[in-house]
């Protein structure tokens, strides 16, 4: 079982007690942000003995705020508890261990030791991490996010919370403060690196991810009653069935659209999404797919040659320009261009035109007339000079290059780019 962990820095001021409330609820009134936080987070979720929470610390912090005595308080002069003593009176389910000693960070050199001690001291595989930023330096908000991220990718850990308690706002403890939920913001940068690794690569796949992690719960809590979370769902679903349709070449469900219709039915049905700044993310996702079009339409087949070339899918690129070709082809002359003998029919009559000292094989001997019909189209001359040799690069990709005469990489990009640009001359796409 995962643990939940609870992280948080430790500072060196006299803290006044405040009364802290979040939705209108008071968790408590202390001098730490750290009491009254973890307070809020055990009554938002059950915690166990199998998790844990770590305090971080400098020499200074812990001598004034972590051990008792160090302060007094300023109207009475009593003596004040220390974190430490708070926290055990709280007979808490779960250890709180103390990371001491850490350097101030006042140079790069002391960040990077506190970057590297919490890394590897506070965080397991898996664990789900909970950041209270209330105290500490001006730059351990950043240090925070980067090792979020960072520990995302090498530990596999989840960002439970994000929490900043607002003492200023009490007037030194006259009124509640206020512990405010960083949390969309975490969210927001995860939604935006998912949706540039989209924008980039074409992979949806940690879109899914979020959208299972974050708007599925949000689903369930509303018994499936909230239209937006339900409509970003439904988008994020059909934009990763329509890039499993590009990555694996489905030609046919390309060209009759139905995954771009729930696309963009999904896309216009969303009137606020779960945080709203994801509304450009999503436009710029929707911009991507700007070149197809949303009924059944054979120029789909290049629109996703386009969309894969672009995204570095080179040999879909290939495999869906030679087959959307043969699918023009037949669509100019009224042919089945889902029928695998009208498909036949089209590549015959390229092959004619390629090898004109060649007799006609037997069997298209009672095509002939389909035949010339298909030569008389529109471009297909050019059409001709790119399919024999996109023909040959494809059956390079598909072979892994283990022929005797087989291509460079930066060769097949520059040959792919060339017959793409001079199909889309040709048929003016």
């Amino acid at each position: 079982m995962n643990r939940k962990v609870f992280v948080s820095f430790l500072g060196t001021t006299n803290y006044g007690p405040c009364d802290y409330h979040h939705d209108n609820h008071s968790y408590g009134k202390s001098r730490f942000a750290q009491e009254v936080t973890i307070n809020y987070l055990m009554q938002s979720e059950e915690w166990s003995d199998a998790d844990a929470a770590y305090i971080l610390m400098t020499k200074d912090s812990e001598i004034k705020n972590w051990n008792d005595g160090f302060y007094r308080d300023r109207q009475t002069q009593e003596s004040l508890t220390g974190l430490e003593t708070c926290l055990r009176r709280m007979a808490l389910p779960f250890p709180v261990t103390p990371v001491k000693e850490l350097p101030d960070g006042n140079n790069e050199e002391e960040i990077w030791q506190i970057f590297q001690r919490v890394f590897s001291e506070c965080i397991q595989e898996g664990d789900t991490l909970y950041f209270d930023i209330t105290h500490g330096y001006r730059y351990l908000p950043m240090l925070i996010v980067v090792l979020g991220n960072y520990a995302k990718f090498l530990k596999n850990i989840t960002v439970g919370g994000i929490s900043y308690c607002n003492y200023e706002i009490s007037n030194w403890g006259a009124k509640p403060g206020l512990i405010v939920d960083l949390m969309p913001l975490s969210t927001l940068q995860d939604w935006t690196y998912a949706s540039g690794q989209y924008i980039r690569s074409g992979d949806a796949s940690t879109l899914v991810k979020l959208a299972d992690e974050v708007v599925r719960p949000m689903m369930k809590k509303h018994k499936g009653q909230d239209s937006n979370t339900n409509n970003l769902y439904a988008f994020v679903k059909s934009l990763d069935s329509l890039t499993k349709e590009l990555r694996t070449c489905r030609g046919s469900e390309l060209i009759t659209a139905k995954t771009l219709k729930r696309l963009s039915q999904a896309c216009r049905s969303i009137d606020a999404t779960v945080i709203p700044q994801l509304d450009p993310l999503i436009g710029k996702i929707q911009e991507s797919l700007t070149s197809f079009s949303l009924d059944e339409d054979i120029r789909n087949g290049f629109a996703a040659v386009d969309w894969c070339f672009a995204h570095g899918l080179y040999q879909q690129a290939a495999t869906l320009l030679e087959e959307s070709i043969i699918t023009l082809l037949c669509g100019q002359v009224n042919l089945d261009w889902m029928n695998r003998t009208h498909r036949d029919l089209a590549s015959a009559a390229i092959y004619v035109q390629s090898h004109p000292d060649e007799p006609l094989k037997e069997q298209y001997h009672d095509q002939q007339t389909t035949i010339h019909s298909i030569q008389a189209t529109p471009g297909f001359a050019a059409l001709c000079s790119v399919y024999t040799p996109l023909s040959e690069l494809r059956n390079d990709f598909n072979h892994a290059g283990m022929r005797t005469s087989h291509s460079k990489p930066d060769d097949i990009v520059t040959k792919l780019q060339n017959y793409i640009d001079t199909i889309k001359s040709t048929i003016k796409l």
